[in-house]
Order: C-alpha cells, then sequence, then structure tokens
C-alpha cells in the first residue's frame, strides 16, 4: 500500500475502532516503542492500539520538499558551495537533485502513534524512494567529507614544504639578515611574490606560505646572531684592535656618530647581521675607544707643548 492511500484509511480505520483521529503526534518525551512495516502493518497496529486500551490514535504525514534536499553548507559572498566543487562532483549533485524534484511534494513519510499506559508507541513507515535519495546523499556527502580531508591534507604538506624551502632562502638571503619589520616582510615577498591570476585558495595558501617562512627564518637569523655577537663579546680586545688599527672613530666626536661607526663595524664583520644594543655598548666602553678630554688650558691630555 503506498502512503497517500494508507493516510487517507488511517482516520476511517481508527473510527471503526472506536479511536479518536487527531492528525498530530505527541513528541518524544517518557518512554516509547518504535515500530515499522519491519513488525507490522499500519492497519494492525491501529488494533494493537485498540486492544492496548488507547483512546486517540495521533498521525502525521511528512511531504517532501526537494528545494531543502543536497543543499550543502553556505560559502561565503564572494563564492558558493558549488563553485568549490571539480567537475565530477558537480554533475553528480545537480543529477541528485534532478532526482529529487521528480518526487517534489510527494509523501515521503507517515507517522502513526497512541499512548497507553504511558507509553508512546509509535509506526513509522517511509517511501522506498525516499531512502534511495538519502543513501545517496549520504554517500555523495561522506565522499565530499573525505576529499576536502584529503585536500586539507595535501595543502597542509604543501604549505609545510614550500615554507621551510622559502625559510632557508630567506636565511640565506644577505639582506634578511639585518632587516626587520616591514622592510624583512617585503624582501621576502619580492623573492616569493604571489602567483598572477591566483585564485583565493591558492592565495590564501600564499600567504600562509610567507609568514611561515619569515616567521621560520627570522628566528634561524636570530639564532646565528645571537652566537656570533656572544662569541664577539668574549673577543672585545681584538674588536677594539682592529676599531683602532682601521681608525675607525677618528674624527668622530658625537656618540651618535661614533655609535653608528661601530655599528656598521659589526655588521659588516658579521656577514650582514645587526648588532644588538648590548655588544656596541660594551665596545663603546672600552677606554681605548672612549673620546679623550681636553685640559682647562685648552691642550689635550697628555701633550705638552714646548717653545
Amino acid at each position: 500500500m503506498d502512503l497517500e492511500t494508507l493516510v487517507q484509511q488511517v482516520p476511517q480505520w481508527g473510527r471503526e475502532r472506536g479511536l479518536v483521529p487527531l492528525a498530530q503526534t505527541p513528541g518524544l518525551t517518557g518512554r516509547s516503542v518504535g515500530l515499522g512495516p519491519e513488525d507490522l502493518g499500519a492497519e494492525e497496529f491501529v488494533d494493537l492500539a485498540r486492544e492496548g486500551g488507547a483512546r486517540f490514535l495521533y498521525y502525521l504525514t511528512e511531504r517532501f520538499e526537494a528545494a531543502d534536499f543536497a543543499v550543502l553548507d553556505d560559502g561565503d559572498d564572494d563564492d558558493t558551495p558549488e563553485d568549490r566543487l571539480d567537475a565530477d562532483d558537480l554533475r553528480t549533485l545537480r543529477a541528485l537533485r534532478r532526482r529529487a524534484k521528480t518526487h517534489d511534494g510527494e509523501l515521503d513519510s507517515a507517522e502513526l502513534c497512541f499512548v497507553t499506559d504511558g507509553v508512546a508507541h509509535y509506526w513509522v513507515a517511509e517511501a522506498p524512494w525516499r531512502a534511495t535519495l538519502d543513501e545517496q546523499w549520504t554517500e555523495f556527502s561522506n565522499a565530499l567529507s573525505f576529499g576536502a580531508q584529503v585536500k586539507a591534507e595535501e595543502m597542509r604538506a604543501h604549505i609545510e614544504q614550500e615554507s621551510a624551502r622559502l625559510s632557508k632562502e630567506l636565511e640565506a638571503h644577505p639582506d634578511m639578515r639585518s632587516a626587520r619589520g616591514t622592510r624583512a616582510f617585503a624582501i621576502a615577498s619580492e623573492v616569493y611574490p604571489a602567483p598572477d591570476g591566483a585564485d583565493d585558495e591558492t592565495l590564501h595558501a600564499h600567504r600562509w606560505i610567507l609568514h611561515a617562512a619569515l616567521r621560520d627564518a627570522e628566528a634561524a637569523i636570530g639564532q646565528t646572531a645571537f652566537r656570533l655577537f656572544t662569541r664577539y663579546e668574549q673577543e672585545l680586545d681584538i674588536l677594539v684592535a682592529e676599531i683602532l688599527d682601521q681608525q675607525l672613530l677618528d674624527g668622530a666626536t658625537t656618540a651618535a656618530v661614533r655609535r653608528i661607526r661601530v655599528q656598521d663595524f659589526l655588521t659588516e664583520k658579521s656577514g650582514g647581521y645587526a648588532p644588538p644594543k648590548r655588544t656596541v655598548d660594551l665596545l663603546l666602553d672600552r677606554p681605548e675607544l672612549k673620546v679623550t678630554k681636553a685640559r682647562s688650558g685648552g691642550w689635550p691630555d697628555g701633550q705638552l707643548l714646548f717653545g
């Protein structure tokens, strides 16, 4: 018996057995029993309601709405879920929606219920075509979910591999050794520019790669600089001798100019790494590099005038 015929006969069956038919079912509260066509027929269920002493026979039907079936999660303002599907998945989805549309407005389920001794007894039947559609939709959704998971894992692996490669390139880039902030980002963007005409997904991956590589490169450069300048601080006598030998501070009478020259000296000596303030301060505090103060008479300390 099809569902349309069944629901037309349910009220009559109920009245013939002294039950009051109501076109609604109580909610699932308290104790309940679930039955279906595999357990007994619909008319047998009505007989069971009478034998159990029920007074009311509840029944409810659902009609299929094709517009609400096979709906993907909403996309953002710039794209739709369908835009993210490949050609094969899109064809499968459209075919599933066409099959669903042929059943639009049809009864897809019927539910009967009676309550006795505080226990709700339900009998539910579903149209065979609805079960088939649901099975096909579940299979398609699971495939999409698995495909999205695989794609996400592949993207993560790509990002990790590319960011590691780019990080090594940036770490070896001479200008990166003393670059900070926007300057470092500009260098990284020049080394690894965004591809022309890239879609949003590719641009998103590019940004992740760029930022991850820049972060790792700056960390590696910082570690190398720390080791270098820690060693230099243990060799201050050698550095002082080199500065004096090269006469780097000759003519530099202001603190600012002396600091700049010492910073430039350390940057060049280290191969481009920016020296920390601590190392510069330790060097400038050495007596040999301090500015000689003149005596009150106008002659530099340690110098005499002979007539």
